[in-house]
């Protein structure tokens, strides 16, 4: 009988630990301790705008590799198409908060090269190279419009793990064009 427990109790142990090792992974990134709210007030119905996400960084011992990038919440009206990462700008330019119609060419994520963000990896205590812009279209009339929240979904030790970063992004009424 005593040969039958002492193999089952190492099985459990080294279940529990493994459990226990993989289930601490979900809080590999960085959130921040606050809320950015990015507002446009030029889409019309059926425009494509673009959000500049949060940084992304892995304060982990350990690399990770993104899965997706999407919105917590959206509001009908306010389509999520996708998001994808672009090269950071040139420092003397700095980051583009917000793109939509009518900003102006020279920041136009659409013309500029991106990748996929699954498969993207972040080494161990560092930040992701690169900016994400999630991609809407605005599907409604209606204003104001919001999507809250930028659900980030990566693969660390057995299994994928998500994070919410804190955002508001908010199409206004439309100003006279």
């Amino acid at each position: 009988m005593r040969k039958k427990i002492l193999p089952m109790a190492l099985v459990l142990v080294l279940v529990f630990g493994a459990w226990l090792a993989d289930h601490l992974n979900g809080s590999s990134l960085d959130v921040g301790d606050g809320s950015t709210t990015t507002g446009l007030s030029n889409p019309r119905k059926g425009d494509e705008i673009y959000y500049l996400a949060p940084s992304v960084v892995n304060k982990s011992r350990q690399p990770l590799e993104l899965v997706a990038v999407e919105p917590q919440t959206t509001d009908p009206g306010m389509e999520f198409i996708e998001a994808r990462l672009y090269p950071a700008p040139p420092r003397k330019e700095g980051s583009w908060l917000a793109w939509s119609p009518g900003s102006g060419e020279s920041s136009s994520p659409p013309t500029l090269p991106s990748k996929p963000i699954g498969g993207q990896q972040i080494a161990p205590e560092s930040t992701l190279e690169g900016i994400i812009y999630l991609r809407y279209r605005v599907t409604s009339d209606a204003r104001p419009l919001h999507s809250s929240g930028v659900k980030i979904t990566y693969h660390r030790g057995f299994r994928n793990h998500s994070q919410v970063m804190d955002t508001i992004y908010e199409v206004t009424p439309p100003t006279n064009r």
